[in-house]
C-alpha cells in the first residue's frame, strides 16, 4: 500500500507541477488536497524517519495551498485571495523567527560567541563540496560576519516579511532567499531551502517576481502586468472597441484588451487625434498614449457614447447604465479623486516601506557590537525575551485585527463590482465573511506556537510597562470561545496544520578543548570476527577520508540522516540501527539496496555483500551479508590535503558504539521478536495485490511519473474545457466573461 501510495504520489506532483507551468489558475485544490492526505498518511507510518521539520513544514504549508488553488477549474482567471498569501507569509515569519530565537535562548556559548561557521560546515549532517572549500579557505572573520547575518536575518529582519508596506516586504524576501541560498550552497537539506524560498516569495509581488525571474521588466505603478521595453507583441486579431467600454482599473483594462492587438502601428499624434474625435481605439493607440503620458487614460463620460456602438457590455458599464445622472456624475468625481490620491499612496508606500526598514535594520544593527574587524553580539537572553515579549504580540494583533480584515475587504469589494447581479453580489459578501473567519481561525492555529519562545514572566513585566493587556502570544491570538478554541487546537495537532520550528539550537560536534570533533558511525562487517571491512553508505561521510563530500539535495537520503543523530546519542536510543543491523544480517536486498555497492565487493562472495539472485548464487531471494557487524565511532573534520594524494576528512577513533551482534546473538534475537512481528516472515499478500504493487515497482521511474502526472493534467485541461463550452452554450457569453 505504502509503494502505491508513493507512486500516486509521484503522479500527482508531476500534474499539479504542470497545471502550476501551464495555466493561470497555478492548479488544482483537489490535487493539492490528495497530495497533502497522501503525505499525512506517509508522515504517521514513517515515525522517525519523516519527522524532520520540513515534513511538518510541508504539511502546514501543503493546507493553506488548498485554500489558495482554484477549488475546481485549473484555468480560472481569479487570483489567490490575499488571505491565502498573508498566511503564507506568516508562516515564513513564524519559521524563521523561531529558528532565530533558539539560537540565543539555548544560551549556546558557540552561538552567542559567533563562532558557529567554525564549526556548522564540519559537522552537519551532509556536507557538500562548498562545505569543505568554506570550512578551510574562508577566513574566520568572514564566519563571523555570517554568523552575525544569520542571526539578524532570522531575527528583526523577520518583520519585514509581514510589513505593510510593499517594498519593505521585497527587501524582507530578498534577505531570506540570500540565506537560504548560502544554506543550499553548503549544506544538503533535502527539499527544506526550497520550501522556504516558495514561502520568501509570497512576500512579493508581480513587478518584483517580474524581476527576480525575467530579468529588468517595466512594471506598470498602478499594479497592472509588467513587460520588457523590448519584448515583441504577439499579433493577432485586430478589434476595435471603445475608450468608455475597458474598465477603470488598469489592471482589468489590459486583460480585456489582451485579447484585442492591431497589426498597424500609430504615432503618439495620431493615437491622441482620435480620441479627440472619438473615433474607436486599438490596443496599439491605448498602449502608445499611456506610455507617452506615463499614466492611465482618463475616463470617459459614459452619458456621452451611445451604448449601441459597441456589444461589449462590461460591469462597470452596466453599473453606469443603472445608475441616475446625479448618481454618475459622485462616480465620475469619484474616479477624478482616486486618480489623485493613488499618487498620495505611492508617496506614502514608498516613505512608509523605507522607514520600516531602516526600523528593522536599526533593531538588527543594536544586536552587535564592532570592535575594529571584530563583531561580537551585544545582545544576550533577557534582552532577546524582552523583544519578542512586546514584537511577537503586537505582530499577532496586527495580522488579525488589520491585515486580515482589510484584505478580505479589498477582495470581496471587487468581486462585488465585477458581479452581473446583486444576488450573485450577496453570495459573495457572504462567502468573504466565511472566508474571514475560516483565516482568522487558521492564522491562530500558525501563529499559536510562537508562544514557544516568549516566556511567561518576560511577557507580563514588558508588556505592562507599555500599557499592553498582559497574556503574551496566546491572549492577543484571536478567540471564538474556549470551546471551539479547543476544537481548533485539536484538530491543529492531529491534521499537523501548526507546528514550533527551531533549527540547529545549539552546535554539536565542538570537543572540550573547542576543537571539531564530528561524531561519525561506521558500520563494519566480518565473516570471522577478525578481520571487518566498512560498510559504506552512499552519501554520508565515508570511512575512506578521499571521499569527496557530495551534492543530493534535494532528495533527501534519510538513512543517512539518522545515522547523523545515532552518532549524537548511544546505540539503545535508537532502536531502529538494531533493526537495520538485524534485517542487513538477515541479508535483505531492500535493505542492502541503501547502502553504497562500491564498498562491499568482496571476491569471497560473488557481487559482495548485498548481491543477489541467480547471478550471485542466491537463488532464495536473500542477499549475501556478513555473520556479524558491529560500529564504531569515529571523530571527522575537514583537512587541507598535506601531500600529492587528496584528502577531504580526518578522522580520529573514540569508542565502540556498537558491539558485535550476529543471528546467533539471543539479546538480537529476543529484542527482534519483542517488536511487531518484525523477525517473522511475510505472510504473503493477496495475488490481486501483489499483482498491482509488481505494476507500480514496474512503474518506479521518472519517465513514468512523467507521463503519467502530465496526462493527468491534460485530463483535467480538458474537463475544465468541456465544463467551460457547457457554460458558455447554457448561459451565454456575457454571463460566463463576468461570473
Amino acid at each position: 500500500m505504502g509503494e502505491a501510495m508513493c507512486s500516486a504520489g509521484a503522479v500527482l506532483s508531476v500534474t499539479a507541477a504542470s497545471l502550476a507551468l501551464f495555466t493561470r489558475g497555478g492548479g488544482s485544490s483537489i490535487v493539492f488536497g490528495a497530495l497533502w492526505g497522501m503525505y499525512l498518511s506517509l508522515f504517521h507510518v514513517g515515525q522517525v524517519f519523516l519527522s524532520f521539520q520540513w515534513d511538518i513544514l510541508l504539511l502546514e504549508v501543503g493546507f493553506v495551498c488548498i485554500w489558495l488553488s482554484p477549488k475546481l477549474r485549473p484555468t480560472s482567471r481569479d487570483p489567490p485571495h490575499p488571505a491565502g498569501l498573508w498566511l503564507l507569509r506568516f508562516i515564513c515569519f513564524k519559521l524563521m523567527l523561531m529558528s532565530g530565537a533558539v539560537k540565543i535562548q539555548s544560551e549556546c556559548p558557540i552561538w552567542l560567541g559567533l563562532t558557529a561557521l567554525d564549526y556548522h560546515f564540519d559537522t552537519q549532517p551532509l556536507p557538500t563540496p562548498l562545505a569543505w572549500w568554506a570550512s578551510t579557505h574562508v577566513p574566520r572573520e568572514v564566519k563571523r560576519f555570517g554568523v552575525a547575518a544569520t542571526l539578524a536575518i532570522e531575527g528583526p529582519l523577520t518583520s519585514l516579511l509581514v510589513a505593510p508596506f510593499r517594498r519593505a516586504r521585497t527587501v524582507g524576501a530578498y534577505s531570506q532567499l540570500l540565506l537560504q541560498a548560502t544554506i543550499a550552497a553548503t549544506g544538503n537539506y533535502a527539499f527544506f531551502n526550497l520550501l522556504t524560498v516558495a514561502l520568501a516569495c509570497s512576500a512579493l509581488d508581480d513587478a518584483s517576481l517580474g524581476r527576480l525571474l525575467r530579468g529588468r521588466r517595466r512594471a506598470d505603478p498602478n499594479g497592472g502586468e509588467t513587460r520588457s521595453d523590448d519584448e515583441p507583441e504577439t499579433p493577432k486579431t485586430p478589434v476595435a472597441i471603445d475608450h468608455d467600454d475597458l474598465p477603470a482599473n488598469p489592471s482589468a483594462r489590459r486583460k480585456l484588451i489582451d485579447l484585442l492587438s492591431p497589426n498597424s502601428r500609430k504615432t503618439v499624434d495620431g493615437a491622441a487625434q482620435d480620441l479627440k474625435e472619438g473615433k474607436l481605439l486599438t490596443r496599439e493607440q491605448i498602449s502608445t498614449l499611456e506610455r507617452a503620458q506615463n499614466t492611465p487614460l482618463p475616463d470617459f463620460d459614459p452619458d456621452s457614447v451611445d451604448p449601441k456602438s459597441t456589444g461589449i457590455k462590461t460591469p462597470r458599464r452596466r453599473l453606469f447604465d443603472s445608475k441616475s445622472p446625479s448618481a454618475r456624475r459622485w462616480s465620475r468625481r469619484y474616479a477624478e479623486e482616486r486618480e489623485s490620491l493613488r499618487d498620495y499612496s505611492y508617496a506614502f508606500g514608498l516613505v512608509g516601506g523605507w522607514l520600516f526598514v531602516a526600523f528593522a535594520a536599526a533593531n538588527a544593527l543594536m544586536m552587535f557590537k564592532v570592535d575594529g574587524a571584530k563583531v561580537t553580539l551585544k545582545v544576550g537572553v533577557p534582552e532577546t525575551n524582552a523583544w519578542l515579549a512586546f514584537i511577537v504580540p503586537c505582530f499577532v494583533r496586527y495580522a488579525w485585527m488589520f491585515i486580515l480584515p482589510a484584505s478580505c475587504v479589498a477582495h470581496c469589494y471587487d468581486r462585488v463590482r465585477a458581479s452581473s447581479s446583486r444576488t450573485v453580489g450577496f453570495v459573495r459578501i457572504v462567502g468573504a465573511c466565511f472566508t474571514l473567519v475560516a483565516a482568522a481561525a487558521m492564522l491562530r492555529v500558525v501563529l499559536k506556537p510562537l508562544h514557544q519562545v516568549v516566556p511567561k514572566s518576560t511577557e507580563v513585566s514588558v508588556l505592562g510597562e507599555f500599557g499592553l493587556p498582559a497574556g503574551g502570544v496566546e491572549a492577543a491570538l484571536p478567540s471564538f470561545g474556549s470551546r471551539w478554541d479547543d476544537v481548533i487546537d485539536a484538530c491543529s495537532t492531529k491534521f499537523r496544520l501548526g507546528s514550533g520550528y527551531g533549527l540547529f539550537r545549539r552546535v554539536t560536534g565542538v570537543g572540550d578543548d573547542g576543537s571539531v570533533m564530528r561524531p561519525e558511525i561506521i558500520l563494519e562487517g566480518s565473516d570471522d570476527g577478525g578481520n571487518w571491512t566498512a560498510i559504506e553508505f552512499k552519501h554520508k561521510p565515508s570511512a575512506d577520508v578521499r571521499v569527496a563530500p557530495t551534492w543530493v539535495a534535494p532528495r533527501q537520503p534519510r538513512l543517512d540522516w539518522q545515522m547523523w543523530f545515532a552518532a549524537l546519542g548511544a546505540y539503545n536510543h535508537n532502536t531502529w540501527l538494531i533493526n537495520l543491523v538485524y534485517r542487513l544480517l538477515k541479508g535483505e536486498p531492500e535493505v542492502w539496496g541503501l547502502v553504497d555497492d562500491g564498498s562491499r565487493r568482496l571476491e569471497r562472495y560473488p557481487g559482495g555483500w548485498g548481491a543477489h539472485g541467480a547471478d550471485a548464487g542466491r537463488d532464495d531471494g536473500s542477499a549475501w551479508a556478513p555473520t556479524m557487524i558491529r560500529g564504531r565511532r569515529y571523530a571527522y573534520r575537514f583537512v587541507l590535503a598535506d601531500s600529492d594524494e587528496r584528502t577531504y576528512w580526518k578522522k580520529t577513533f573514540v569508542d565502540e558504539y556498537l558491539p558485535a551482534l550476529s543471528l546467533d546473538n539471543q539479546s538480537l534475537m529476543n529484542y527482534v521478536r519483542s517488536q511487531t512481528d518484525w523477525s517473522k516472515d511475510d505472510a504473503g499478500v493477496p495475488v490481486d495485490l501483489g499483482a498491482a504493487l509488481e505494476f507500480f515497482r514496474g512503474l518506479n521511474n521518472l519517465f513514468a511519473y512523467f507521463i503519467a502526472g502530465t496526462a493527468c493534467a491534460a485530463l483535467l485541461l480538458g474537463l475544465d474545457t468541456v465544463a467551460a463550452r457547457l457554460a458558455l452554450e447554457t448561459y451565454g457569453a456575457e454571463k460566463v466573461k463576468c461570473d
